[in-house]
């Protein structure tokens, strides 16, 4: 069997692109590029391309004029299709982004539609290649089968079918952990820095490295961060201000016309949805305190020397992204993606130490990969986002375990367990 096992190593792999190449092809986002479309092409990548446009043709000054955006994003000429008088996609990136990406804006629509497609596929496969490299001691030919399960994990279909960058987040998330459990703590600090690009997803990471003194990582990681930020000022100032105002004004981004809570998963969406989708101030204060019971949990975690090449530190960095995910003000479906990382550990871990997890965790993860499937219906009928629920549990349950031979020791760094 073991002879047999690199001969057929190609095969699961094949399968999942197989798979990808059929969701593809039926998916309503790629099919039929003509003037006769009234949705966009590739989904939300319509905002990508008419940013990078904007920068290449008007100067990056011009990304938050909505006047603007909104005539580039209705000329049938430009993009090549009639766009729906009542649809409009914001620039909700930093100007850095559609500074970095702009020269996709030098091809026509569709085919940049499908060069970003082709790269987000690449990052899934990346971020794979890195997983198993990061938990040398999972087996390879079961991984290879536990990517194609993957594979239709519905958030991870939807990112890649609606034009969203919820693999890239994954690589970089994928690639910081694998670096940090390579004890390579400035480059994967160098790597964290590049998720500027949506910074409501850097914060309890970094926060978190700064705070148990992994000072190389916090270094690299706001060096990189202020690289992308002098690029932004090369922009111009007034083009950060406008930046600054619209994060500043994210908390009340759910009353936008469009936007679909039943698509929220983090804490502010997930209270939002159950008050009836009015984001009132009392809604604002039970979010603040919910983040706050998530940021005590955390503590708990991360309690003891923070040993990145141990064990325990797997279970410690999934708790880390999960955070993330509850944390953040905008979390939607795409975003998902990421739990594919800890989802990835978490059942490592079960499998290994039972002990310390039993069935339980084994179970939240399965809950979590079925509930993403029809979360949506769900929370639009019911007004309650089971994955929010299922995200909670499967931090309770992880805080709770206790990993073999990777018991929390006093962090001398700090002193006391944090």
């Amino acid at each position: 069997m073991g002879e047999s096992e690199p001969k057929r190593a190609w095969l699961p792999y094949a399968i999942s692109g197989l798979i990808l190449l059929c969701v593809f092809a039926v998916s309503p986002n790629f099919l039929g590029f003509d003037a006769k479309r009234e949705s966009p092409f590739a989904g939300d990548f319509l905002q990508e391309w008419i940013g990078s446009h904007i920068v290449w043709n008007h100067g990056a000054a011009s990304l938050y004029d909505v006047a603007l955006v909104k005539k580039l994003q209705h000329d049938s000429q430009l993009v090549g299709f009639v766009l729906d008088k009542d649809s409009y996609f914001l620039m909700v990136y930093p100007p850095f982004y559609y500074v970095l990406l702009s020269p996709i804006a030098m091809l026509p629509y569709d085919a940049a539609a499908w060069i970003f497609a082709a790269v987000m596929v690449a990052c899934l496969y990346a971020s794979a290649k890195l997983m198993r490299s990061a938990v040398p001691d999972f087996r390879r030919d079961r991984f290879a089968w536990l990517f194609v399960a993957a594979i239709v994990f519905v958030p991870l279909l939807d990112s890649l079918t609606s034009g969203q960058k919820g693999t890239l987040c994954l690589l970089i998330l994928s690639a910081t952990f694998y670096l940090l459990k390579q004890d390579r703590p400035a480059l994967a600090g160098l790597v964290f820095g590049l998720m500027a690009f949506k910074p409501q997803l850097a914060i309890v990471i970094g926060a978190a490295m700064l705070l148990k003194g992994q000072w190389r990582f916090a270094a690299s990681a706001v060096g990189a961060a202020l690289f992308l930020a002098a690029i932004c000022l090369a922009s111009g100032f007034d083009v950060c201000v406008q930046y600054y105002e619209f994060c500043t004004g994210v908390g009340d981004y759910v009353h936008i016309g469009g936007y679909e809570l039943a698509k929220s998963h983090c804490l502010y969406g997930f209270l939002t949805l159950l008050a009836g989708g009015q984001a009132t101030a009392t809604v604002k204060v039970a979010a603040l305190s919910a983040i706050a019971v998530v940021f005590a949990i955390l503590m708990v975690s991360l309690r003891g020397k923070l040993d990145t090449t141990s064990r325990r530190f797997n279970v410690q960095f999934s708790v880390l992204v999960i955070s993330t995910l509850l944390i953040s003000p905008h979390l939607f479906t795409y975003d998902l993606t990421m739990l594919l990382l800890p989802m990835f550990l978490l059942g490592h871990a079960a499998q290994t130490d039972a002990a310390a997890m039993g069935a339980k965790m084994t179970g939240l993860l399965i809950a979590m990969f079925v509930v993403a499937g029809f979360s949506y219906n769900l929370a639009a009928i019911s007004g309650l986002q089971m994955t929010t629920v299922v995200m909670l549990a499967i931090l309770w349950v992880s805080v709770n375990s206790r990993i073999r031979g990777a018991e929390p020791v006093t962090d001398t760094a700090l002193g006391s367990p944090c």
